[in-house]
Parts: C-alpha cells; structure tokens; sequence
C-alpha cells in the first residue's frame, strides 16, 4: 500500500504521516531527502528563469 500525502509547507504532512506509520506499521519516504541532494548540485542562483517555453 502506498499512501500519498500532499499539502502546504507546514499543514503537518509529516505529523499525519508518522501516527499513520504507528498504526499501520508503515515507512516514511520523504521526497525533500531527494529534493535536497539535487538542490544542493544546483546553484540557483546562477540559473536564469525564462519566460520563453
């Protein structure tokens, strides 16, 4: 089973999903242990935005 949560920054996405792991004995993958290695190879900074598609 594989349970999907979706919100804003803050609503308590991981507190839902930590009791939701108790209970169904459960494992958390969290996407930002992901975002944050890609982020950190990027500098943003020095990227330039577009508006052309």
């Amino acid at each position: 089973m594989i349970i999907y949560l979706i919100g804003f920054p803050g609503s308590g996405k991981i507190t839902i999903a930590k009791e939701l792991c108790n209970i169904i004995d459960g494992v958390i993958v969290d996407n930002n242990l992901f975002n944050n290695i890609i982020f950190d190879m990027i500098d943003f900074r020095k990227t330039e935005v577009t508006s052309e598609i």
